[in-house]
């Protein structure tokens, strides 16, 4: 489950959110720059991890659909290098990074 966090519109008070699946992303980006520059044009600048969640929802679901390992080893790479994000928050299986 990834919460993605845009910039509010100056017109409002309340964040704008957006839910979707980073999958698509991860699929079609050859590596974590590239990631984070389509995360950055669509204006996302924090992501919410819950890991637990995200096992979950796959297995129940079967909503993550990589294009190949080599996509699913990006995406796991892209959370842990600490060159495209900064955890800013961490406790039990929830992370929060801010996108670099």
């Amino acid at each position: 489950f990834f919460l993605m966090i845009r910039r509010p519109p100056r017109s409002t008070l309340f964040p704008y959110t957006t839910l979707f699946r980073s999958v698509g992303i991860v699929n079609v980006s050859r590596d974590g720059k590239e990631i984070r520059d389509r995360l950055k044009g669509m204006g996302i600048t924090h992501i919410l991890y819950n890991a637990s969640e995200t096992k979950r929802v796959d297995r129940t679901y079967s909503s993550f659909t990589w294009a190949n390992e080599a996509a699913r080893k990006r995406f796991f790479r892209f959370i842990s290098d600490g060159r495209y994000l900064k955890p800013i928050f961490f406790d039990k299986g929830v992370f929060v990074y801010e996108v670099l």
